[in-house]
């Protein structure tokens, strides 16, 4: 399962340190929601990215069928996954 993350560095090193923790535990807590389609997730290869940037969070999805997307989207909303991640940016 390719989980990636993508975030505007800041001047505070510390800062980026502690937003980089967290994207790490948001990746593992993301990848047990999914771990019930992981083998679809695999085998369409695609990738899953969270994101920050623009001033904006989401999560974004490339490569995927639309079936496998709304299966994603359908197990974040169902899950307790943190609310600046929730679903909502367009996913390709």
């Amino acid at each position: 399962m390719k989980i990636y993350y993508e975030f505007e560095p800041t001047d505070n090193e510390l800062a980026d340190k502690f937003l980089i923790a967290m994207f790490e535990k948001n990746k593992y807590e993301l990848m047990w929601t999914l771990r019930s389609i992981e083998n679809d997730i695999n085998y369409e290869g695609g990738m899953i990215i969270m994101t920050t940037t623009n001033g904006k969070s989401g999560i974004y999805t490339k490569g995927f069928t639309r079936s496998t997307i709304d299966k994603i989207m359908e197990l974040i909303r169902n899950s307790n996954f943190p609310s600046p991640f929730l679903p909502g940016m367009p996913s390709e």
